[in-house]
């Protein structure tokens, strides 16, 4: 009976000695993965770092990117009332260099005809001159 007993007990053990193994083991394991989490965590804590530092940059070179939108649109601005104001020069320029041959004529008509009688007389009166 007593063989029998021991030989339980040392079943026993056994399988506790396995359990016991399968714990350390399974330590082990979660040990790795608990390094390996830290770890991860050190590399998420530096990655967020930089991901606000470049936020950060960001942020400023958009600050910049508006204020130099904002100051090329007062230049275009700007340039668009010169440019209205060169149209309208160059509308009044047009206006006073058109030469309107009626308006001209009208206005001389009689040294036209005056001109007219003096270059007929010459062309009638130039074979007869001596």
């Amino acid at each position: 009976m007593l063989d029998n007993e021991f030989q339980e007990l040392r079943k026993e053990v056994n399988y506790v000695s396995r359990d016991i193994n399968d714990l350390k083991i399974r330590q082990a394991k979660s040990e790795i993965l608990v390094e390996r989490t830290l770890e991860l965590i050190d590399k998420l804590e530096l990655t967020l770092g930089n991901v606000q530092n470049t936020m950060n940059d960001v942020q400023i070179a958009m600050v910049k990117v508006g204020i130099s939108v904002e100051n090329s649109n007062n230049i275009t601005q700007s340039l668009g009332k010169k440019v209205d104001g060169l149209d309208d020069k160059i509308s009044i320029i047009e206006k006073g260099n058109n030469f309107n041959i009626q308006l001209w004529i009208k206005n001389n008509w009689i040294q036209l005809i005056l001109a007219g009688g003096a270059i007929s007389w010459y062309i009638i009166n130039y074979p007869k001159l001596p």
